[in-house]
């Protein structure tokens, strides 16, 4: 194996098990029912801006299996791909936003705001499926099951994608080369 490969895998496994890390240090709100906030986003996106979107993928889906171990909870083997492989594996797309050492600080803020902002509407995409597929009987009684998937959805998602994407940003401003495309 090839010495490039041993530190992709390595990089690949660190980033995977910060995520877990970052995923017991939570916020939960009157949602407690379900999702919660945290900076657990923040070393799959770093990791898929620096290595692209395959390996943020790979990282995404086991982060998925990884946390769904750690708090399992399926009504169906569909809503369980929905909302833990899936889910974090579309983060990957902010990986087509690679920042490059020549970029001025305006356009690499630029493309953290854009990768970010993809990779969480990508996330929140496949819950809102989840929920409107899923759990559309929980919305109360008169409540369209969309706008109730999108309100449950969007409390824990929306204040996540906000400090994640302040987090990347801090990042970018001070030690760009964290989130820079490595060869």
């Amino acid at each position: 194996m090839h010495n490039t490969h041993i530190k992709l895998m390595t990089e690949t496994a660190l980033m995977i098990a910060l995520s877990v890390v970052l995923s017991f240090i939570q916020i939960r709100g009157p949602w407690a029912a379900g999702g919660s906030i945290s900076l657990e986003m923040v070393p799959l996106i770093i990791l898929s801006l620096r290595q692209g979107v395959k390996w943020g993928m790979i990282a995404g889906i086991i982060y998925g299996l990884l946390n769904f171990m750690f708090n399992p909870y399926f009504v169906h083997p569909v809503q369980l791909i929905l909302d833990y492989p899936l889910a974090f594996g579309l983060l990957a797309l902010s990986g087509f936003f690679n920042l490059k050492s020549n970029d001025s600080k305006a356009l690499m803020l630029i493309k953290v705001i854009l990768a970010v902002t993809i990779g969480c509407f990508a996330r929140f995409v496949s819950h809102f499926a989840s929920a409107m597929i899923f759990f559309g009987s929980d919305a109360p009684k008169g409540q369209p099951i969309a706008v109730y998937s999108f309100v449950y959805n969007i409390s824990y998602i929306g204040p996540s994608y906000i400090i994640t994407l302040i987090v990347l940003i801090l990042i970018v401003l001070t030690v760009p080369q964290l989130a820079r495309r490595q060869k």
